[in-house]
């Protein structure tokens, strides 16, 4: 759709795929040299969502272009159904998205004690929970995702950006599996809200030199979160040199620029080293500068 004379443009799609027969891995018995073999199994996923897609011209005057892009993808998934015959179909999220997650529930850290308490099926709490305590918790599939563009020329001037957005839950301590483990360095967040004394409410559990002494806390949903940013992905500067400094030197196109990627983050998360990657290695700040031309 266009309005203005075409100076706001607007594209929108929407998609459904149903998909069969999922390519997933199969168990064997070990007699026979392999542990599991990649098969086709009667599985059926649905994946939808709307994608948006806006474009303006906001000013063409006196040699200045300011053009603005923003774009919006809202995705959904869903399992709907799965083969009993398949060995692990109790492992899919029937119902929900693929990207679900199955866990203990965090209850709360015990007054009395320090040690964190998981709810039961029973609907009780424990410090020890079995695998029939698992619940389907959360899932890290984007709510939606997208991001905004802008491009400035003034004569032979040129800068553009660009903030990609997410959002999404994911699990926003990326030191939880190694929490109570030694030798691992920790966030200053557990420093605060730990439990020191009996009677303290605390949030963290108490310190500990058992190693794994909480090993269900990284499976469940304790630390499960609001894990969306913005990222400062691109930025690029130019300046396009005029004709008559390069004519001489027989060169067309003399270009000076500088380009930028991943300059910042905005983010929910201040416990992993990226929202992106978590523990991983983050996305390198790249900045570069150069000269272009053709002859």
């Amino acid at each position: 759709l266009g309005f203005f004379n075409d100076r706001l443009l607007l594209t929108s799609n929407y998609y459904f795929n149903k998909t069969n027969n999922q390519l997933a891995s199969t168990a064997l018995p070990t007699n026979t040299g392999y542990t599991s073999f990649m098969d086709n199994i009667p599985a059926r996923i649905d994946m939808k969502g709307w994608e948006f897609e806006l474009t303006s011209t906001n000013i063409k005057k006196g040699g200045f272009n300011w053009k603005t892009s923003v774009n919006l993808t809202i995705p959904r998934s869903k399992v709907v159904s799965i083969s009993p015959t398949y060995t692990a179909a109790a492992t899919l999220p029937l119902g929900f998205p693929l990207s679900q997650i199955q866990g203990f529930i965090f209850d709360s850290i015990d007054p009395a004690t320090g040690v964190p308490l998981y709810k039961t099926a029973a609907g009780g709490t424990t410090t020890t929970p079995t695998l029939n305590d698992a619940q389907w918790f959360g899932n890290t599939q984007p709510k939606y995702y997208g991001g905004i563009s802008n491009d400035f020329q003034y004569k032979n001037f040129s800068f553009s950006f660009f903030i990609q957005v997410m959002s999404q839950d994911g699990y926003t301590h990326g030191t939880l599996s190694t929490f109570g483990a030694p030798n691992m360095n920790m966030s200053t967040y557990f420093l605060n809200g730990m439990w020191q004394n009996p009677g303290d409410i605390a949030t963290v559990p108490k310190a500990t030199t058992v190693n794994g002494g909480y090993a269900f806390l990284h499976q469940s949903n304790y630390g499960f979160g609001d894990n969306t940013y913005a990222k400062l992905r691109n930025m690029s500067a130019a300046y396009l040199l005029p004709n008559k400094w390069t004519k001489s030197a027989h060169i067309k196109n003399a270009k000076l620029f500088v380009n930028a990627q991943n300059l910042y983050v905005w983010s929910k998360s201040k416990y992993v080293y990226d929202p992106e990657t978590g523990l991983s290695t983050p996305p390198l700040r790249i900045i570069t500068f150069g000269l272009s031309a053709s002859l």
